[in-house]
């Protein structure tokens, strides 16, 4: 086991449902991290659809959550031949703080044509690139997984302007394997490329997450790249992909955020 598994305590307690244990472990100030969140959702959805890989996963997040018990509660919506979807719905205190919609199937099943009209983005050679110097204030997510930034795409670490796009290498440092739910937790690792673009320091708060996996990744590092094209009136959107260690595009994420000050 991983300190990621040990991180996600399920109890079931009917056919559809779950007593959960939120982990304060992978989190930035006190508050679980998005990513984190919809790998737990998607693990309690693992137990109930009858195939084994997540294909899409949206995380909608209305409150935020908070390290503690609570209980999932899951629906069935489709289970046929090759896919099967459902909903797993998070509460504390009686309310709901998010609730994961997937689609799962079997990606080593997979058949069809392949045209992929985009590069791996990049990079030096990740033993070329520093390890980042310990975890973020406050940040106990930091502290499980190792996250290289490409040289000069985080300018605000260092107070300043650019680009609003960031990437860079990432893996955890326990033995967890590279699979299509470590690629979840993945998606949202990193620092909001909007940041790059705005002089104050912000929050962002992720309002909605969906994460699509292409390919079960090979083992090895994970290459991430991230863009956010268009920030209106404080709300912003961010695309992301990720590549595996034999340059094969693995997920693409798509986030909608609040950026708040």
């Amino acid at each position: 086991m991983s300190e990621l598994d040990d991180s996600v305590v399920l109890r079931r307690t009917s056919e559809l449902s779950f007593d959960a244990e939120v982990s304060d472990a992978w989190g930035i100030g006190g508050i679980p991290n998005g990513g984190y969140l919809s790998y737990f959702g998607a693990t309690a959805l693992r137990q109930v659809l009858p195939h084994p890989d997540p294909l899409t996963v949206t995380t909608r997040y209305a409150r935020p959550s908070k390290p503690g018990p609570a209980t999932i509660e899951c629906e069935v919506i489709k289970i046929g031949r090759t896919q099967s979807a459902g909903v797993a719905k998070l509460l504390q205190d009686g309310k709901e703080c998010f609730r994961v919609t997937a689609t799962y199937g079997d990606l080593d099943a997979m058949r069809g044509p392949t045209v992929i009209a985009a590069e791996v983005p990049p990079m030096p050679p990740v033993d070329t690139v520093p390890p980042r110097f310990g975890a973020p204030p406050g940040s106990s997510f930091g502290a499980r997984v190792d996250l290289r930034f490409a040289p000069g795409s985080v300018p605000f670490l260092d107070g300043g302007v650019g680009p609003m796009e960031l990437g860079g290498y990432i893996r955890l440092i326990d033995d967890h394997p590279v699979d299509p739910f470590a690629l979840l937790l993945f998606a949202d690792a990193w620092p909001p490329p909007s940041l790059n673009g705005v002089e104050q320091r912000v929050w962002v708060p992720t309002i909605e997450l969906t994460v699509h996996v292409r390919r079960r990744p090979a083992p090895g590092w994970i290459r991430g790249w991230f863009r956010t094209r268009f920030l209106i009136q404080g709300r912003l959107d961010e695309d992301g992909e990720l590549w595996d260690a034999d340059d094969q595009l693995v997920a693409l994420s798509r986030q909608y955020a609040l950026l708040s000050t």
